[in-house]
């Protein structure tokens, strides 16, 4: 298997194709387009693909960082790599919807104000929220790399760091102490947890050998998928009701351990289209909303309401955004980050955000 997981590069395509889903559903539903939830809103619950995207993002940093911990040496290695997998491309689709902005401004202009545009630029939260909306994941990742850049200093540091952390996080849960701007909205938010439980199944696969890896999978899988049809279509609960995101993450988890242990023992074989997709990811995520915004627009002057079911245009521009998405990855992201990367040990060295 080498350091290579094939199976995990897939699950990234899988996580950012929910959240295309998701905005698909969610942006074509006004009286503009369909008046209503494509397909009976049955992908209502495709935010579950930032669950998804935590427990990997856990998952890959510690299994690819997990012996450089306690070794200082190895941590101006470690943020260099996060920087240009993050900022780079961010920054490039941040300018273009600025452009885009600067002509189709938002309702209070908000991001016109220079906090904010500062704040987009460097991935700080604010008030008003992110310029690109997407972008608040990405505040949680860079706040999850430098609680993990503990580790380098220290491993039992590192430990007591992230065990407060996660202890804050499951009081906040229980009787959402932490309720205001930044403590309540970012650090101490429930989608932090995904982080824990990836590092958790990490720590599992490099240590012990995985029983039963093909029953795991399914059942994470019926955990993760049950609880989007649960939120999807049965009775209305809060869209950051705990026990929904516990599920989200344990399944992801599950199905995730599943996964590598059957890569592991060689029992996995995953399909080239779907490894595509995993590369592509992060730019799928970062353009996607852009793209429905420009394919709204054609379907306002086209009007093809009552001509062509509903269904189908909602495929169309869920296949046409992917597919641009990938594109865009192929032509700027990943030639951009062949020349930023340095020559690296480990060959699996992507993150998913």
């Amino acid at each position: 298997m080498g350091n290579k997981l094939a199976g995990v590069e897939a699950a990234r395509g899988v996580a950012a194709l929910l959240v295309v889903l998701v905005h698909a559903t969610s942006m074509l539903a006004s009286e503009k387009y369909f008046g209503t939830q494509a397909l009976g809103g049955l992908f209502k619950f495709g935010h579950a693909g930032v669950d998804f995207f935590f427990v990997l993002s856990g998952f890959i940093i510690y299994f690819i960082h997990h012996t450089e911990l306690g070794q200082t040496s190895f941590l101006g290695a470690y943020w260099y790599k996060r920087f240009i997998r993050i900022f780079p491309i961010y920054w490039i689709v941040l300018f273009f919807y600025g452009l885009i902005l600067l002509f189709s401004p938002t309702k209070d202009m908000f991001e016109r104000i220079p906090e904010v545009i500062l704040s987009a630029i460097l991935l700080i939260p604010n008030i008003h929220g992110p310029i690109l909306g997407v972008a608040w994941t990405l505040s949680h990742e860079f706040l999850f790399y430098a609680i993990f850049s503990s580790l380098f200093f220290s491993k039992w540091l590192g430990f007591i760091v992230l065990m407060t952390w996660f202890v804050l996080l499951l009081f906040n849960i229980v009787t959402n102490f932490f309720d205001g701007f930044l403590w309540g909205t970012v650090i101490f938010r429930i989608f932090n947890l995904g982080f824990f439980f990836g590092m958790a199944v990490a720590y599992l696969v490099l240590n012990y050998t995985v029983k039963l890896p093909k029953l795991l999978l399914w059942l994470g899988v019926i955990l993760f998928f049950g609880a989007g049809v649960f939120e999807s279509w049965g009775p209305g609960v809060p869209v950051e009701w705990p026990p929904l995101h516990l599920a989200y993450a344990l399944g992801a988890a599950c199905a995730l351990y599943g996964l590598v242990g059957l890569e592991k023992a060689g029992r996995l074989k995953v399909p080239g289209v779907l490894v595509e997709l995993g590369k592509a990811s992060y730019s799928i995520y970062l353009v996607h909303v852009i793209f429905i915004m420009l394919l709204q627009q054609v379907l306002i002057r086209l009007k093809p309401w009552g001509l062509v079911p509903d269904a189908l245009i909602f495929w169309a521009v869920v296949f046409t955004v992917t597919i641009a998405g990938t594109f865009f990855s192929k032509v700027v992201e990943q030639p951009l980050l062949s020349k930023l990367r340095p020559k690296r040990r480990h060959e699996y060295a992507s993150t998913p955000r």
